[in-house]
């Protein structure tokens, strides 16, 4: 099977405002992680020239970050209000039009973007220990 295009039906995302991260300096060359969310639907796949859905349909939430370390592993936190943690691990890497290392992860796990999720994400770089800010899911869901 390949991929055909993304399942996206009368619907138009706006990708919400976010800041950007805090410039680099002599002491910090590539500044601090940034990361904001996105969200994605499952896509169209199509084999032997006949194409179908893939899964519901329902935006979810992509986490993206750059100024990480470059091939430096990210390891991504979700923390919910219940008090459930669940974590995943990326790679960051030289992405075009990205600073430093960068990535585009879609999470498997978390809540549909349905407007009631409070639950949090924050991502360390795991070469230089250094920490993004922790950015509410709601954020993206906002777009879906």
């Amino acid at each position: 099977m390949k991929l055909c295009a993304p399942l996206m039906i009368g619907v138009v995302l706006a990708l919400p405002q976010i800041a950007a991260a805090p410039a680099a300096t002599a002491a910090d060359p590539i500044g601090d992680p940034a990361l904001w969310l996105t969200t994605y639907r499952h896509s169209i796949v199509c084999d032997g020239g006949v194409c179908a859905p893939v899964g519901d349909g329902v935006a979810r939430v992509r986490i993206n970050g750059d100024h990480f370390t470059l091939n430096s592993p990210v390891d991504l936190v979700v923390r919910r209000p219940d008090g459930e943690t669940t974590s995943f691990t990326t790679t960051a890497r030289p992405l075009p039009g990205f600073v430093a290392g960068a990535f585009s992860y879609e999470s498997p796990v978390l809540d549909d973007c349905d407007g009631t999720t409070t639950s949090h994400i924050q991502a360390l770089d795991g070469s230089s220990n250094r920490w993004s800010a922790e950015v509410p899911v709601v954020d993206a869901c906002g777009t879906a």
